[in-house]
């Protein structure tokens, strides 16, 4: 069976069972893709628990996201606020209904429950001394599938579940509409900051909407000032943010050093992801054991 192309540049060289993909196989919408952060013994999910300490450092909010992402969603929360400090424990993708925690500090507001637009919504669940930590996560999908394929989706589900499989980062870690975060992790260590700028602002895919794709082609010719008008019409607060860090004049290092350090740890991870891929697929291609140690570059 071949591979799809954004699966061999993802590090991702295999299939771990030879059943055929199920053509009819789809997800209806954002709501048929339930992702819900686990703490623990603690997950975020309705109907949500109240979260208390002794102390009071953090105000505990639980958000409901649809069509952001994790930054987006914390920064408008964090504003609407006024807080100083935000944190998070897990970055969920933009597609689909995600269920997290948000941890935000020093704040001049409170509410105990914001609708914030059609995408996202903030509900309190109490203050605590300590951020928690996301130990994983769960996942609920509906699919509708035609009569016709499910003996092949039960034959997929067989094989899955007999079959050692190999835990690749998937596609969440690289972006679905532009799978770059990798590339950008991999300038970014290699200190050429001009082209992990490029990349970032850059680089339209055809996936994208034509506001993005006429965003990043402004942004490619020079014209930062003009780009950042666009990126924010398209709703693109990152590629905003450093088009107008250059528009006033920023060099790239000094750009990217005014970005949050989660995010650029995240294009580092990113990386580091991608290596674990091509180590995992190499792995499991010689057919050795899985239960060995095997060293990771980072």
């Amino acid at each position: 069976m071949n591979l799809p192309l954004i699966d061999i540049a993802l590090g991702m060289e295999l299939y771990a069972t030879p059943t055929p993909p199920v053509p009819s196989a789809r997800i209806c919408g954002e709501e048929s893709f339930q992702v819900y952060e686990v703490h623990g013994d603690f997950i975020v999910r309705p109907p949500y628990r109240a979260l208390t300490s002794h102390r009071c450092q953090w105000f505990v909010y639980a958000i409901v996201k649809r069509g952001l992402s994790t930054f987006e969603a914390v920064s408008i929360l964090s504003r609407a606020l006024r807080c100083r400090y935000a944190k998070f424990s897990g970055l969920k993708e933009a597609w689909g209904t995600t269920h997290q925690l948000v941890f935000l500090s020093n704040c001049e507001r409170y509410s105990a429950y914001l609708r914030l637009g059609e995408k996202l919504e903030a509900i309190f669940l109490g203050c605590v001394e300590r951020t928690r930590t996301n130990t994983g996560n769960l996942f609920m999908i509906k699919l509708v599938v035609e009569p016709e394929d499910l003996p092949r989706l039960r034959q997929a589900v067989e094989a899955i579940n007999t079959t050692e499989i190999p835990n690749y980062y998937g596609y969440q870690r690289f972006g679905y509409v532009r799978p770059i975060t990798h590339l950008v992790g991999k300038m970014l260590l290699e200190r050429l900051w001009d082209e992990a700028i490029m990349c970032m602002i850059g680089k339209p895919f055809p996936q994208e909407s034509p506001r993005s794709v006429t965003a990043r082609k402004v942004a490619e010719g020079g014209d930062y000032c003009h780009a950042y008008q666009l990126f924010r019409e398209a709703g693109l607060e990152i590629e905003a943010r450093i088009s107008n860090n250059l528009c006033r004049g920023a060099s790239p290092l000094e750009t990217l050093r005014k970005l949050p350090r989660e995010l650029l740890h995240l294009y580092v991870n990113a990386y580091q992801s991608y290596l674990f891929n091509k180590i995992l697929s190499s792995l499991f291609s010689s057919k050795k054991s899985i239960s060995q140690v095997i060293p990771v570059p980072g």
